[in-house]
């Protein structure tokens, strides 16, 4: 009976891992689709000159842009990770 009970909580914690897995998956899979709605938003804009870098209305950086699908992609891919990022900052306690 007790060994029952150990496989029902074994099992359970497998389940969970499970569902654990499911969920980082469905993250990612997430991020790639909107990384792929980016660079199609970049490919159907036309052929861009120039690669600004931005922060609110004043540009930062100004670079030339060779259109190529690597370029789509980072510019995909940093547009949609730069929404997901999160900057958090731990401190020490007081003592």
């Amino acid at each position: 009976m007790e060994d029952e009970q150990n496989a029902a909580v074994e099992i359970s914690g497998e389940d969970q891992a499970l569902v654990g897995a499911a969920e980082r998956i469905s993250a990612a899979l997430d991020v790639a689709i909107e990384v792929l709605d980016e660079m199609q938003k970049i490919i159907s804009a036309g052929k861009p000159k120039a690669l600004k870098i931005k922060l609110g209305e004043h540009t930062l950086a100004e670079f030339p842009a060779e259109f190529t699908a690597t370029t789509a992609f980072a510019a995909g891919l940093a547009a949609v990770l730069l929404t997901k990022l999160a900057i958090e900052m731990e401190h020490e306690d007081k003592r």
